[in-house]
């Protein structure tokens, strides 16, 4: 059996896609811990609110920033190949 060549000629070791699937857990890891305090119950984003506005808000655009700069990471190619830098 012969195995096709990749149309951008970019040959996936078995590194590249352990560092991808290593990145993909630690996103889905980041994801499930903005959801549980930013898309809560309405008590929950009160009491997030009335404890400390500025912080929680802060946090929140941070977890949104870094969950957004490191998805457009996993797809980054440069001239070497693959980029999984997490």
């Amino acid at each position: 059996m012969t195995m096709a060549s990749p149309v951008s000629g970019i040959i996936a070791t078995k590194e590249d896609v352990e560092a991808f699937t290593e990145s993909c857990v630690w996103l889905r890891s980041q994801w499930l811990h903005f959801t549980t305090l930013f898309e809560g119950t309405d008590l929950q984003r009160e009491l997030l609110e009335s404890t400390a506005h500025t912080f929680f808000s802060d946090l929140n655009h941070m977890f949104i920033e870094h969950l957004v700069l490191h998805i457009c990471r996993l797809g980054t190619v440069r001239e070497c190949g693959w980029n999984f830098v997490a």
